[in-house]
């Protein structure tokens, strides 16, 4: 009996600016593009950082780069109806690889804080996805265990990585296929 859903951040319910900036440029989150991306969500670097090394990497301003990535703002508002719906039964958390202030500020002004009974960010806690101790450590935030969990996530690498602990996971891939794929393990929403 599920008791707990744990959803990633981007690319679940808002488009992940750094993956757009990324396709928009050709590049791939591997080598320099990887390594300066997990520095910034374990908090070892700052926003301002991480803007000044992809400008580096990419021949662009920091600026440039800054305004590719608010302007890549779109939410999932079906995602969002859904945590929300979620919450009134089920306890919810959000578990994302990002800067704690940066994706704080997003979530404030969205005002979708309310939704999720605990949020771990990587940059706040040292840990990332798919390194086992976040999500061990998101599941006793959330008083649950592997078995009561269902975890969404766009990435299959963190998929697994909770499949390897119990955790019954979902690849997020769209709304449509997401409430198909709560069906198929008996959750009705």
């Amino acid at each position: 009996m599920y008791t707990t859903f744990i959803f990633d951040f981007y690319d679940v319910i808002r488009i992940d600016p750094y993956k757009k900036w990324l396709n928009d440029h050709g590049f791939d989150r591997e080598g320099q593009f990887y390594d300066i991306a997990a520095l910034y969500d374990r908090a070892m670097i700052s926003f301002e950082e991480l803007l000044e090394g992809l400008a580096q990497l990419s021949g662009e301003t920091p600026q440039e780069v800054d305004r590719a990535f608010k302007a890549a703002n779109n939410f999932d508002e079906d995602v969002i109806s859904l945590i929300e719906k979620l919450s009134k039964d089920y306890k919810t958390g959000m578990l994302s690889n990002a800067g704690g202030p940066g994706l704080r500020r997003i979530l404030n002004e969205k005002g979708i804080e309310h939704l999720f009974n605990e949020i771990i960010i990587s940059g706040e806690v040292g840990l990332i996805k798919p390194e086992q101790k976040i999500f061990q450590l998101a599941l006793e935030k959330l008083e649950s265990t592997e078995l009561e969990a269902v975890f969404i996530d766009d990435n299959l690498d963190n998929c697994k990585a909770a499949n390897d602990l119990g955790i019954t996971s979902i690849q997020f891939v769209g709304f449509p296929q997401l409430i198909k794929s709560m069906h198929e393990i008996g959750v009705a929403v």
